[in-house]
């Protein structure tokens, strides 16, 4: 019910909620749960949880994990630094792209709950940082069969009201194919023109030509009109273009959770192979990668130097 997760009015989003995401959702929600579940819980708290004890180890960093929907709840969090007298918090969002329904809502949700209790500064989208891109093509370089096909990067997808929403001028925005190719100000939040960029900046670190690569829009829910292409239908297509040995990377993602590893690795595997394909490799997330613990360390780094420099300058 969340209206920065479905952004309709309050009716509305009550009967989508109530008739089509309730009856249904949560039993096969919990059924492909069962598919994934690690002796240690769910990926996602894992592998979440590894990224912050190493960051705190290695960059002697206090650090706070916070689910938006959950526990570790903002409030636990906010209150742990709260007790031990931490008055400058930096908030990161673990989500490398923009977009109203991840980021927002959870930045709003922090500035809520803290009450002005403690300083606030939010580190911005990471999609097109160095330390990002670079650990990504690690991973991916390491998980990449000697002979593919093809790289498809898969993001999560939103609703095109969204996208539309984020355009100030709100005629340039999927007005067109082409609207994300150059960089404006009426998309610098675009959600789509973010994953593109990162895409692009991945596959030129793997040095890869425009047509090994592509890009498409996973977990689409509900009826209303979402991103394109939808990676179901892409994985398809490429099936029976004749792709064989497909690669699929998630990069709107940096834990491994229900997405990519039972939607893309298994469902998605699935229908590629009953298209006509042959073998679907499946990149891991960042995680707790080795790269991605000392990339993403440097960057919080860095945005510490940067607050500390603009306050010094004022």
């Amino acid at each position: 019910m969340d209206p920065y997760v479905i952004s309709v009015p309050w009716i509305f989003r009550k009967l989508i909620v109530s008739c089509f995401i309730l009856p249904f959702r949560p039993n096969s929600t919990a059924e492909a749960y069962k598919t994934i579940w690690m002796d240690e819980g769910s990926p996602l708290l894992f592998y979440t949880k590894r990224l912050c004890q190493q960051l705190e180890e290695q960059h002697d960093l206090n650090i706070e994990m916070a689910m938006r929907y959950g526990t570790p709840s903002i409030s636990e969090a906010l209150e742990s630094f709260e007790k031990r007298n931490i008055k400058n918090l930096h908030i990161l969002p673990l989500y490398p792209q923009f977009c109203d329904a991840t980021v927002t809502t959870s930045i709003n949700e922090v500035i809520k709950k803290n009450q002005q209790k403690a300083n606030l500064s939010i580190v911005s989208p990471f999609y097109s940082s160095e330390e990002f891109i670079k650990s990504s093509r690690t991973v991916i370089e390491e998980h990449l069969p000697i002979d593919f096909d093809h790289l498809l990067f898969s993001y999560h997808s939103l609703p095109e009201s969204q996208i539309k929403k984020s355009d100030p001028t709100g005629n340039h925005c999927l007005a067109n194919d082409d609207c994300c190719s150059t960089d404006f100000d009426s998309n610098e939040h675009c959600y789509r023109r973010q994953c593109l960029k990162t895409s692009q900046l991945i596959a030129q670190a793997l040095k890869l030509s425009n047509s090994k690569y592509s890009s498409s829009f996973q977990s689409k829910l509900g009826p209303i009109p979402w991103l394109k292409p939808s990676t179901e239908e892409t994985l398809s297509d490429l099936a029976r273009s004749g792709i064989k040995r497909l690669v699929v990377a998630c990069p709107s993602f940096v834990a491994d959770n229900l997405e990519t590893l039972e939607e893309i690795g298994k469902r998605g595997k699935e229908n590629f192979i009953n298209a006509g394909g042959q073998e679907l490799t499946l990149i891991p997330c960042l995680n707790d990668h080795p790269n991605w613990v000392a990339g993403l360390g440097k960057l919080l780094t860095n945005h510490s130097s940067k607050e500390a420099k603009a306050v010094t300058s004022e």
